[in-house]
């Protein structure tokens, strides 16, 4: 069965997309979200879809709740979970997210963070003169 997920994070009030700002639990993950008109969303993800809906999370994780911006993280993790500083660059306020550290380390951002950089070429031996 597909489902659309972007609509599962978009706002129910008004349709604007929603920032997610708690997940915890362990089998079904209670979900809480806000968009930037501050009306808030509490919904259910199974982590046995994990991999449908990791993708359509992380934009809306690694945004500002006021603003909608692209914020800076600063992972600490604890556990079982990730609890993550973000700082908007806009308004430059830190705030704190939960999460579990295999929902965090699905996320796609993630994985490419994880993923190392290809080695750069050894640099030439100088000739001798």
């Amino acid at each position: 069965m597909s489902k659309s997920w972007e609509s599962l994070f978009s706002c129910d009030k008004c349709g604007e997309p929603l920032a997610i700002k708690v997940i915890k639990g362990h089998k079904d993950l209670v979900t809480v979200g806000k968009c930037t008109k501050g009306h808030k969303k509490r919904f259910i993800l199974s982590i046995s879809e994990l991999d449908e809906w990791a993708p359509a999370l992380d934009p809306h994780f690694f945004k500002c709740v006021r603003c909608d911006t692209p914020v800076s993280v600063t992972p600490l993790h604890r556990g079982p979970w990730v609890k993550v500083i973000v700082t908007c660059p806009v308004h430059g306020k830190n705030e704190i997210r939960l999460v579990p550290i295999r929902v965090y380390n699905a996320m796609p951002r993630n994985k490419e963070l994880a993923t190392p950089a290809p080695a750069a070429p050894a640099p030439a031996a100088p000739t001798p003169a």
